[in-house]
């Protein structure tokens, strides 16, 4: 949301003034939303305008080497960059709401020993499952004492109580001049919970602009710490977990440890997969066809549909839905195995005993028992969830051909755990969130899906394998390092094909049609090891697994442009450098959400 359409919440009424440490009474004049909603469609507005502040750095958890119970962003104002124009409040940066709530707290000053004097307040935004309130914290802090009795006062535009929306303008952060160290503590609190939360309630795409305002504070001992709010969290400073632990778990990895050699998160791209894939991978060790290993129900559940061909007669191609098991768990949760190669004696003797199979029969299954056996390729693991609908697919009816698309989830949330530490200590990817993610569009960016022009969305207008994903063209992050930008276009030379970007700039997520026109060159890329320097062979787990773009071998250009909030032009040029293309020609194509 644009700050500028937001207009500042109704100057305050004064009146008592709370501790930072006090509890809050529970309670609230209208419901809120259970803190579920956050997790599954975080908040896209951010505290402060992201590209004002000078630097900052996450939550550090009690697990961390040098923990700090808040988030910090930075405003450094020793060349006096604010006031921008008079000295009212206006002109200095301003604080919003992240969320739609009331005001719980007010503090028009806080003081230290150390002659900080602080103001701030508190957004109550959401609720527990038995009622209680969570409070988004915002300690403003100067760094200096408070220059005049009072003086704070004006920088704070609200009263206790009242009623606000995400995007109000909720304060302003008095930067001194000369000052370099102004910034903002925020952190969450919960009623009745002393210690403070993690502040993980912000979308994907505004972490990443935060991690990269980090600067100098973006490391926790000599780590390098990745995008994140919260940093080596324990059970206490997350803010879901009371959410995941009533959450339906599953208590069985779906291969047996001794055979799992590594996990990939879903969203990828990759081949016909131009958009990201909507399911995980785990990979046994051996992956040799003849020495299959055993395929597990993650938990107690009822399979609802089995797919199956004969595996002799060699029918499964790269987009084949064969060989697909779907279990069936309370609360609309399902899990899709994908291309196993077997099904035990039980399941086949339960569906007539022979292949193939089209079986809607109802089997149910139990925690960890076998259910089949892959050999010679990985297993395929998607979850999805009929509570949860994705937030960054901004024309979900896009998306009708594979309608679950839109439910999908992190399969990680769903394990207990023991199983999900089992299962992380084989993922490549060291990044949150460590499942995977699939939902990229921001409304009025380039970021995230498209489709050709009346071609009929993700299905197309006839569904046929190996051709409806040419009208497809994705802007993403790589599934692994999402530090990286990824270009996936379904039609180039006539091939599905995927590239990385020279200079990994500029971020999709920051293009829009004020942008103009983008010259991307294309590059391959490849997989290290960090620390060892050695390129990854694929055959086990590794970790400090990073991409590492090869920007000497241009292979092709691309151009875009966004010409509104859903529609674009886009042409590719192969084997063409950026130097050798001057503009659109008239094979470019117009692509819509």
């Amino acid at each position: 949301m644009n700050a500028s359409k937001r207009k500042p919440a109704v100057r305050p009424v004064l009146g008592f003034c709370f501790c930072w440490f006090v509890f809050h009474s529970s309670g609230a004049p209208d419901k809120l939303p259970n803190i579920a909603l956050f997790e599954r469609q975080p908040s896209d507005r951010f505290l402060v305008d992201l590209d004002e502040m000078t630097s900052g750095h996450p939550f550090k958890g009690m697990d961390s080497a040098q923990p700090h119970a808040g988030a910090h962003v930075h405003f450094d104002n020793s060349t006096n960059r604010w006031p921008k124009g008079g000295t009212e409040p206006h002109n200095y940066p301003a604080v919003y709401a992240v969320a739609d709530g009331f005001i719980s707290r007010v503090d028009f000053r806080f003081g230290q020993k150390d002659g900080n004097h602080r103001y701030g307040l508190d957004l109550a935004f959401a609720s527990d499952r038995s009622g209680r309130s969570y409070h988004f914290c915002y300690s403003i802090e100067p760094m200096i004492p408070e220059p005049a009795e009072g003086f704070y006062r004006k920088f704070l535009l609200v009263h206790k109580g009242q009623k606000v929306r995400k995007g109000d303008v909720l304060a302003y952060l008095y930067t001194p001049p000369g000052v370099k160290d102004a910034h903002i503590h925020f952190h969450l609190m919960l009623d009745g919970r002393n210690g403070f939360l993690a502040p993980e309630i912000f979308r994907a795409d505004l972490v990443r602009q935060f991690h990269s305002k980090w600067g100098g504070f973006g490391r926790d001992g000599g780590t390098l710490m990745p995008p994140c709010m919260g940093y080596r969290l324990n059970s206490a400073e997350n803010p879901f977990a009371e959410l995941q632990r009533h959450r339906p778990l599953f208590t069985a990895c779906p291969i047996d440890l001794e055979h799992f050699c590594y996990f990939v998160p879903m969203g990828m791209v990759a081949g016909g997969h131009v958009t990201p894939i909507d399911h995980a991978y785990f990979y046994p060790k051996n992956s040799r066809a003849n020495e299959e290993v055993n395929v597990h129900a993650p938990g107690d559940g009822t399979i609802v549909r089995i797919s199956f061909e004969d595996q002799t007669k060699n029918v499964l191609g790269p987009h084949s839905f064969a060989n697909a098991v779907v279990i069936e768990f309370p609360g609309g949760i399902k899990v899709t195995y994908l291309l196993m190669t077997r099904l035990s004696a039980r399941i086949l003797g339960e569906v007539g005993g022979k292949l193939p199979v089209q079986s809607n029969k109802r089997i149910k299954v139990e925690a960890g028992e076998v259910i089949g056996r892959v050999g010679g390729r990985s297993l395929d693991f998607g979850v999805t969830d009929d509570n949860v609908t994705l937030t960054g697919f901004v024309n979900p009816r896009s998306y009708e051909a594979e309608s679950w698309k839109i439910h999908t989830v992190d399969p990680l949330l769903y394990f207990d755990e023991k199983t999900k530490s089992q299962i992380l200590s084989k993922n490549l990817r060291p990044f949150e969130p460590r499942g995977g993610k699939i939902d990229y569009d921001i409304d009025g960016k380039l970021v995230g899906n498209w489709f050709k022009s009346g071609s009929g969305g993700y299905g197309g207008k006839v569904r046929r394998p190996g051709e409806y994903w040419k009208g497809h063209l994705a802007f993403v992050y790589h599934h692994i390092d999402p530090r990286f930008v990824r270009v996936s276009i379904g039609n180039y030379n006539g091939q599905a094909t995927q590239f990385n970007v020279k200079g990994n700039a500029p971020d999709p997520a920051a293009v829009s049609a004020a942008t103009g026109l983008v010259k991307w060159e294309l590059v391959p890329w490849t997989y290290y090891n960090s620390r060892t320097g050695k390129d990854w062979d694929r055959t086990k787990w590794e970790d400090n697994l990073t991409a590492r773009n090869h920007d000497m071998n241009v292979m092709g250009t691309v151009l875009v442009q966004m010409i509104g909030d859903r529609t674009i032009r886009f042409e590719a040029f192969p084997g063409r450098k950026a130097s050798q293309v001057a503009g659109f020609d008239d094979r470019a194509i117009m692509y819509e959400r």
